[in-house]
């Protein structure tokens, strides 16, 4: 009997170790199933109907952002047209001074502010939103809340502009805006007097910003009454069809923002707009190629043409653009290869290819574009190694090359690369150690390296202090840091949760250093519980 009550207080303490090995490997699947639940770069990256957001946070330091393309556009007296009529004042200049708020992909029933980089969701679900620095002076990024001064003179509008504004109500469903203050006023002479959106110099019409406001239909063809206009914005709206010709033959339009319509067709040839300097015609449906004549209009500052059907090769028109600051062409259907010459564009800012069916290597000429603060060529089918002259874009805020078939290693030059903030190489398939120099990096936020053929030792740097968001597996790596560097919570490994196929002779991951994992031992349980019953029934006889 004492045997058996041995026996039996010995099955009771087996059984309690099984329970506790069999919850450690649960509390073990939950803690990776928490790693692999992370979202990988192909999911930050995707198109938009996303959005980063998109778009896609881009940090855009030094950058002239759609904000500030507003605000060159600006109807000041320095900015507008030569009107004849010296010594006046502004009329009906806008009030408002709400600051700018991020929009939605989705068109908003309210009038409201919305800059390009905060429509972009794109990425986007992808880490990959560009995000302007509000401008104080920037009123075109302002929403129009009251336009009309009392303390200013009034001038005398001709009838027919005021004629064709109410055309353009009529044409646009104007009973069904959002806003429509002066609209409905019978007075032919009263449009700057007012009117909701509208804006005047001298009894001319310098800018229309009616964003966000319900306007739906066809674009009337009125334009040519508004020869002076400077400034219009419609985006944010559900206006389809083709462009007006009259719109197309605006000789002082300078800011044409249209974006988050409706609008289909081949894109405009504005050969007769020379005064353009910001195109902004994301988020319609756009199909074929980009005009030609887009080259010549060399005040060009910004094109913003991401998420329309435009197919061809790239455009290579607009290299003539010494001035071009933000080029963005992201999730279209262009093809081919990148021009070696691209790096002519020597002021381009920001740099947005991402989602197209480019493929080849990307050009040494890239290296050339020096003031690049936004560099994104991701999901396409470029491949060869990362050009070493890209390490000489030491403005680089934001670089994604991930989810292409890039080979090779990753350079120690890439220390050059201070103030990058995301950094995207995820789903390549790129050899190699990670070089310590990614230790270097202070200001890096935001690392994906996922889904690469990387190997050997992973760094024992200590991750950098604003690193908020690491993902690391799966790649090949064999050993880790020691159990003092994976455990830190300071470490790269620690925080990039790196997994490797050997740590040491007792270890078998970055985060149970010296712990013998269950699943070693949870096979032996069931056959040592089967020989101790049976022992014990033994003795028991």
């Amino acid at each position: 009997m004492l045997l058996q009550h041995r026996i039996n207080i010995l099955l009771l303490i087996l059984w309690m170790l099984a329970c506790t090995v069999i919850a450690q490997e649960d509390t073990d699947a939950e803690d990776e199933g928490a790693i692999a639940e992370q979202p990988d770069s192909s999911s930050i990256d995707n198109k938009q109907d996303d959005s980063y957001g998109d778009d896609d946070q881009v940090s855009t330091k030094n950058t002239n952002q759609e904000s500030s393309s507003s605000s060159s556009s600006d109807t000041t007296d320095d900015d507008a047209p030569n009107v004849p009529e010296p010594g006046a004042t502004l009329q009906g200049a806008d009030q408002s001074t709400s600051s700018d708020s991020s929009t939605p992909s989705d068109k908003s029933m309210q009038p409201q502010s919305t800059t390009d980089a905060d429509m972009v969701q794109a990425d986007k679900g992808d880490g990959d939103d560009i995000s302007p620095s509000p401008s104080l002076s920037d009123q075109d990024n302002l929403p129009v809340v009251n336009n009309q001064s009392s303390l200013q003179p009034k001038f005398n509008v001709s009838e027919s502009t005021c004629t064709a504004l109410k055309q353009l109500y009529s044409g646009l469903s104007g009973k069904s805006w959002v806003i429509s203050t002066g609209w409905s006023n019978g007075n032919m002479t009263s449009c700057c007097d007012g009117w909701y959106g509208v804006t005047c110099i001298h009894g001319a019409v310098t800018k229309i910003d009616l964003r966000g406001n319900n306007l739906v239909g066809s674009l009337p063809n009125v334009f040519d009454k508004l020869p002076q206009l400077a400034n219009l914005d419609l985006s944010n709206n559900a206006i389809t069809g083709a462009f007006p010709s009259s719109l197309l033959s605006m000789e002082f339009l300078r800011y044409l923002k249209l974006d988050f319509n409706h609008f289909s067709g081949s894109l405009p040839n504005f050969a007769s707009m020379p005064a353009l300097t910001s195109i902004h015609l994301k988020n319609n449906s756009f199909s074929g190629g980009v005009p030609d004549s887009w080259g010549n209009l060399m005040a060009l500052k910004d094109i913003y043409l991401s998420n329309n059907n435009i197919t061809g090769s790239f455009p290579v028109s607009l290299l003539r653009l010494s001035s071009l600051e933000n080029l963005a062409l992201d999730n279209n259907a262009l093809s081919g290869m990148l021009p070696q010459s691209i790096g002519s564009l020597t002021a381009l800012h920001t740099f947005n290819l991402k989602g197209n069916h480019m493929l080849g290597n990307i050009p040494d000429g890239i290296g050339n574009m020096t003031a690049l603060t936004n560099l994104l060529l991701s999901h396409q089918m470029l491949n060869g190694s990362i050009p070493e002259s890209m390490y000489r874009l030491e403005n680089l805020e934001y670089l994604d090359l991930s989810n292409n078939r890039l080979t090779g290693k990753i350079s120690p030059q890439i220390a050059k690369l201070q103030n990058v903030k995301k950094l995207m190489l995820g789903h390549n398939a790129l050899t190699g150690t990670i070089p310590d120099e990614l230790g270097q990096l202070v200001n890096l936020e935001f690392l994906t390296l996922n889904y690469n053929q990387l190997n050997g030792q992973f760094p024992s740097f200590m991750a950098p202090r604003q690193l908020g968001y690491c993902y690391m597996t799966p790649n090949q790596f064999q050993l880790c840091p020691d159990e003092k560097i994976a455990t830190n919570p300071d470490s790269m490994a620690f925080q990039c949760s790196v997994h490797c196929a050997k740590v040491g002779p007792h270890t078998s991951d970055a985060n149970h250093s010296g712990v013998l994992h269950s699943s070693a031992i949870l096979p032996l349980l069931p056959f040592t519980l089967v020989i101790l019953f049976v022992t014990a029934r033994y003795h028991a006889l």
